[in-house]
């Protein structure tokens, strides 16, 4: 007989203003970077993803970074390929909207995985198109229903 262990991803359907209050951080921005690397365990692996804003909808503590960096479980380190099912994947020069929740030391960490990444797309960034539980909408609109769920969520 031979053991081996098993893990499993549940992921919680989350609305917009349980994300909103949940993340420390959202922002808007263009991946310049996508990198996958081993955990420091050796065990696993993850990406990490660089972010550089163009909007802060719930900034920060203190001065806003030039780019935010954020960790995705799952991704590739050569040969090697590591596959989280609800962990989105990104490609550089993609427009996005990310939820980050997390604490320095560590790098932040989406919220509910893909439920936390909003993909910006449509002439000049018009259109917000929406993860796969929330309907397309305009970047304008979004962005100001974001703002109004962290403002109550304070």
């Amino acid at each position: 007989l031979a053991t081996c262990s098993l893990s499993a991803t549940v992921i919680v359907p989350a609305e917009l203003g349980a994300l909103a209050a949940e993340a420390r951080v959202i922002a808007r921005g263009r991946v310049v970077a996508v990198e996958g690397q081993v955990t420091g365990d050796r065990r696993e692996i993850e990406t990490l993803v660089t972010l550089e804003p163009e909007s802060w909808l719930k900034a920060p503590a203190g001065a806003a970074p030039e780019t935010v960096r954020f960790r995705v479980p799952g991704g590739q380190v050569g040969r090697y390929r590591r596959i989280v099912i609800g962990a989105p994947e990104f490609v550089v020069g993609q427009r996005i909207v990310v939820f980050l929740s997390g604490s320095a030391p560590r790098v932040p960490h989406l919220v509910g995985l893909a439920q936390g990444v909003f993909r910006v797309s449509g002439a000049g960034g018009a259109t917000i198109v929406a993860n796969r539980a929330t309907a397309a909408m305009s970047l304008v609109a979004f962005e100001a229903r974001v703002r109004t769920l962290t403002e109550g969520a304070r």
